[in-house]
């Protein structure tokens, strides 16, 4: 898989409590202003510190955030390799693009090269 450049990656930042009382207070942080991800849930949290679940926000957003693929297709193929102990030979025989149909139906959601779990 070839490395992304994140020059360009936005992120909007809320948080669920904030829009389950009708506010959709957050902001876009451009993910190249920081130069790890510690960096940027420190910049989540400060953001949001007048909430009691400022964590609960970077806590869901490292649990759905998947990273960033070139199509579905390639997200596919790196689940069957992380998590299936396929054959090589297997592997040849193996539909990627229905695979990938099907992860993307109702448990990933693609956006742009970013790939996220489905809440």
């Amino acid at each position: 898989m070839e490395a992304k450049v994140l020059s360009e990656a936005k992120v909007y930042v809320g948080t669920y409590g904030k829009y389950n009382n009708g506010s959709l207070s957050g902001a876009w942080l451009d993910l190249s202003d920081y130069s790890d991800k510690e960096e940027f849930y420190e910049a989540c949290r400060e953001l949001h510190g007048d909430e009691e679940d400022a964590d609960d926000l970077v806590r869901d957003f490292r649990d759905e955030y998947q990273g960033h693929y070139d199509d579905e297709e390639d997200f596919a193929y790196e689940i069957i390799e992380e998590c299936y102990d396929l054959p090589e030979f297997a592997k040849t025989y193996f539909d990627y693009e229905k695979f990938a149909r099907d992860l993307f139906i109702c448990d990933y959601w693609f956006d742009d090269g970013f790939v996220f779990r489905a809440a």
